[in-house]
């Protein structure tokens, strides 16, 4: 993600470069015409110089065009230290750093195991469909509560396994909020339908949890307010679910203070969605 954020943003800047550069080129050409046509009223004996002037700027300005782009204006000395630690090797620079506070809750619902064997892309074989929870030290019932799809192309990732579990630890103190990961069926067990169904049942799951030791209990007309985020393509499965409820009831677009009863219990509705560089093609 990193290494294509900053290629896109050079390409950017090198094409703002550019650009800018053609405009000062053609102002300089502009100028050397008007200068070389002065001159030459002036004095016929300057067109010969004038023209080989002319010919020298625009050799030099093709051969700054084509020389290779100048990172080093965009990137500093740190991040170009870690742009080339992750060209060469995609994992180095994972966050190994939980946030302290944080209790991590593992918790198995009815229905949700998975196995990831051989045809499995993930790393993390076996018994699947945990769901990881992570509390900050302020949680109470009436903290938001965030259902987070994580990333992997929907073949890798896990809720405990390539830094989800750091970044989940940080959404949970910055926010407030109690942070929910489930372990979705990755392909090829898992499908769009699949994947879809399982974080709707999540998502039904997290609105009315009793939260582990925090033992909460429904209460009539109050609810705390539920959010679904996501990463890469866990952002376009929580995107494509957001749309789904809008549809089918369980989001706000118009006013609505009730869902269909089939989407979300007890006419929850979502206060919110967060994509993080969702695939939405």
């Amino acid at each position: 993600l990193a290494q294509a954020m900053l290629v896109r943003a050079a390409a950017q800047r090198k094409q703002e470069i550019n650009s800018m550069a053609s405009s000062v080129a053609l102002v300089l050409i502009a100028i050397s015409v008007l200068l070389g046509a002065c001159s030459a009223d002036a004095d016929p004996s300057n067109k010969k110089t004038e023209k080989s002037h002319g010919k020298q700027e625009e050799k030099e300005q093709k051969e700054k065009n084509s020389d290779s782009y100048p990172y080093a204006v965009l990137i500093s000395d740190t991040v170009s230290f870690c742009y080339n630690k992750i060209i060469n090797d995609s994992s180095c620079c994972l966050d190994q750093q939980m946030d302290a506070g944080v209790r991590r809750d593992i918790v198995r619902r009815k229905r949700t195991e998975w196995f990831c064997g051989k045809s499995c892309f993930s790393s993390t074989k076996g018994r699947r469909g945990d769901d990881a929870f992570y509390f900050p030290e302020s949680a109470d019932c009436d903290s938001p509560r965030l259902l987070w799809v994580h990333g992997g192309s929907w073949e890798y990732g896990s809720p405990t396994t390539d830094g989800y579990a750091q970044l989940a630890s940080k959404i949970a103190t910055r926010s407030g909020a109690v942070v929910m990961l489930p372990d979705y069926p990755l392909a090829p067990q898992g499908n769009y339908s699949v994947i879809m169904d399982h974080i709707l049942h999540a998502l039904r799951y997290l609105a009315t949890a009793r939260l582990g030791e925090l033992a909460c209990e429904p209460a009539a007309g109050k609810r705390a307010p539920l959010f679904i985020g996501g990463d890469s393509a866990g952002g376009g499965t929580a995107l494509s679910m957001v749309l789904k409820l809008k549809l089918d009831g369980g989001w706000n677009p118009s006013g609505i203070d009730t869902s269909i009863p089939n989407e979300l219990p007890n006419g929850e509705i979502l206060a919110g969605a967060v994509f993080f560089s969702p695939w939405t093609n």
